[in-house]
């Protein structure tokens, strides 16, 4: 299994059904803010334009419900054996 990858600073706009990702797209253009695609329902997002992304969105009637996440533990104090194992059940070293 290869080595997981940690990002700090991440935006992700995420919704539930991949549908909404292209009617999303049909209102506001997301090419100059769409990093990289995680899944059907996940993009990643450009963290500088954030603000500018919510404000175009709120403006065509789509208020984006932003939560601001901090993990309680840093990822270089996981357990080998629990890299894989839901946040909640990371030890620290």
């Amino acid at each position: 299994m290869p080595d997981p990858i940690v990002h700090r600073n991440v935006a992700l706009l995420q919704v539930s059904d991949p549908a909404v990702l292209d009617e999303i797209a049909a209102v506001v253009p997301l090419e100059g803010f769409v990093l990289g695609r995680i899944s059907a329902t996940e993009l990643v997002i450009d963290p500088a334009r954030l603000g500018e992304l919510t404000s175009r969105l709120a403006e065509r009637g789509l208020p984006p419900l932003v939560k601001k996440v901090r993990l309680p533990v840093q990822p270089d104090a996981w357990t080998d054996a629990e890299d894989t194992a839901p946040v909640g059940q990371r030890r620290r070293r």
